[in-house]
């Protein structure tokens, strides 16, 4: 279902094991319209923005061989792009938003997803079950007219569970990439540090 890559490979076994670029990931959090609109929602949009730091860092030595935000804001295949930190979808001239993805990317020209979940209280099997990513994904599909990377950014502990969901995914070539923290922690020490209060 999915597709990989030799350079994808190689930036996702990065990304598993770098430490956050704090210092990056809240200069795009001050400048995060969702922050400012849902304050509430600060680890989950912190994380998204973590992971972003650590991938602008790792594919800064590829150059031009990955490219971030490839989509343009159009109309195509009956599907709306726009951008509001992140990219949004609207099916035709729709007034609410059918999904959004946390981060899309060229890497050797093979569309990439990544989506971060950070969330203490996530189903596994729900977020890798291959028939919603399925039907999540078909705008980029019907946008790029080509199948998709698919990578799913979870905290530690989920990624060291085993269920039949996890091996469906992996079997069809999605990528699972461990967050720096577990669910419990990562929200424990958000809750103590000092990025929340330098905001």
């Amino acid at each position: 279902m999915f597709e990989q890559n030799d350079l994808l490979n190689e930036i996702t076994e990065q990304l598993g094991c770098k430490e956050p670029c704090y210092e990056s990931a809240t200069e795009l959090l001050r400048e995060s319209m969702r922050f400012r609109r849902n304050q509430g929602e600060l680890p989950g949009i912190l994380a998204e923005y973590i992971t972003r730091a650590n991938l602008e860092d790792i594919c800064s030595l590829y150059g031009d061989r990955v490219v971030f935000d490839p989509v343009q804001p159009v109309l195509r295949s009956s599907w709306s792009f726009i951008y509001r930190d992140n990219l949004v979808v609207f099916k035709e001239q729709g007034l609410y938003p059918f999904t959004e993805y946390d981060q899309v990317l060229l890497i050797d020209k093979l569309p990439v997803v990544i989506e971060v979940k950070t969330g203490c209280g996530m189903k596994i099997n729900s977020i890798l079950e291959i028939g919603r990513l399925e039907h999540w994904l078909q705008p980029l599909k019907d946008y790029f007219e080509s199948r998709l990377g698919m990578v799913m950014v979870l905290p530690k502990d989920f990624t060291r569970m085993k269920s039949k969901a996890m091996d469906r995914f992996i079997k069809n070539k999605g990528i699972v990439v461990p967050f720096y923290s577990d669910s419990e922690g990562y929200r424990r020490g958000m809750e103590k540090s000092e990025i929340v209060h330098r905001i």
